[in-house]
């Protein structure tokens, strides 16, 4: 494991130079507890699944916005952590997820970063974060942000996972209740339309995909969608997909689906980590997860242990695309047989579960 680097909290009076109105009261409180948890939630997952933790030190860090269509960029970061989407224009700044992100081997909180690269590319302040779902690489901003005036926008399960102590049970890691600040203060059950910057942006809610909480972000006028951790372009999904947070392999088969069906092949797609695409990388995704998915399935209904079904090679074809040091294919049949288990999934289940709404 790479060795702890020093945290980079800001103080009061640097954050205010970096954006204006974006205090760093609590700032320090949360960078510490950040680092505590953060350090046990990435060893104990990456024990629990077989894989290995991120080794890549970060020298310094750099967030990117590129431009995707008029007005919208994704913004990336130089460590592991979720991408971000950003629609600017004359009301304000709006964000789709603020997460922290790994440097080394530390989930690190850096909303300061964020700001600093919206305020390259927009005068304006950031009114709005819609969180994709809880996680701390995608919502781990919000109390930041919300402090600074922001408002935050969720499903309401994401509240509802913040609030509470949460995590991947399977992996024996908890994260403790978030603070008030970063609870979402507007939240909706199945879609919602905003209008901002010129944009309809649209979100909708695919159930019991990644977790129980996912927001698929459809920007219509520019036909982008940010599709948050429903997607992972060009590497295995790193995170359960199981009951503990409320999601499922063919729950995110089904939300790919549905993103598919909304977009059309002329969208731009943002994952939530990984490259922008067009339909057929959102396709090559769906496709490699379905592949995987009926021959543990099948396998599964033979009887198989879940110890033979991670050793039988089911993702041998995809590996040199979408295997990472950080989720092997090994580890990646885990999470999918982990997930079947738990809603007791076979090669017969009924198509249902897994077909994309008519109505999006």
């Amino acid at each position: 494991m790479a060795p702890r680097r020093e945290s980079r909290a800001m103080t009061h009076e640097t954050m205010k130079t970096v954006y204006a109105g974006l205090r760093g009261t609590g700032r320090w409180h949360r960078v510490a507890r950040g680092v505590t948890v953060a350090a046990v939630v990435c060893l104990g997952v990456c024990l629990g699944l077989g894989c290995s933790p991120p080794e890549t030190e970060v020298a310094e860090l750099v967030i990117q916005a590129t431009p995707v269509a008029d007005g919208i960029y994704v913004l990336t970061k130089s460590g592991i952590g979720g991408n971000i989407g950003l629609c600017v224009g004359d009301d304000d700044a709006f964000l789709v997820d603020c997460g922290d992100f790994f440097v080394g081997n530390l989930l690190m909180p850096f909303a300061d970063e964020i700001a600093r690269t919206v305020a390259s590319v927009s005068d304006r302040p950031i009114g709005h974060v819609v969180n994709t779902h809880w996680h701390a690489d995608h919502a781990g901003g919000n109390a930041d942000l919300a402090i600074a005036g922001a408002v935050v926008i969720a499903h309401e399960n994401v509240r509802e996972r913040l609030a509470a102590p949460a995590g991947p049970e399977a992996y024996n890691v908890t994260m403790p209740p978030s603070e008030p600040e970063a609870l979402p203060i507007l939240t909706y059950t199945d879609s919602m339309t905003l209008y901002r910057n010129g944009e309809e942006i649209h979100l909708i809610h695919p159930p019991n995909a990644h977790t129980d909480g996912d927001t698929i972000v459809h920007f219509r006028n520019a036909n982008v969608l940010h599709l948050g951790d429903l997607y992972y372009n060009g590497m295995y999904p790193f995170s359960p997909l199981d009951a503990a947070s409320g999601g499922s392999v063919d729950g995110t088969i089904a939300a790919l689906d549905r993103a598919l069906a909304i977009g059309g092949d002329d969208a731009t797609y943002i994952p939530g980590h990984g490259p922008v695409s067009g339909a057929e990388g959102v396709r090559a995704a769906r496709g490699m997860l379905a592949t995987v998915r009926e021959r543990a399935a099948a396998l599964m209904q033979e009887g198989r242990t879940r110890e033979e079904i991670v050793a039988a090679g089911l993702t041998d074809e995809f590996d040199a695309t979408w295997a990472s040091p950080i989720m092997t294919g090994d580890a990646f049949v885990g999470i999918v047989y982990d997930s079947l288990l738990s809603h007791q999934q076979t090669p017969e289940t009924d198509a249902t579960e897994r077909a994309a709404s008519d109505d999006p």
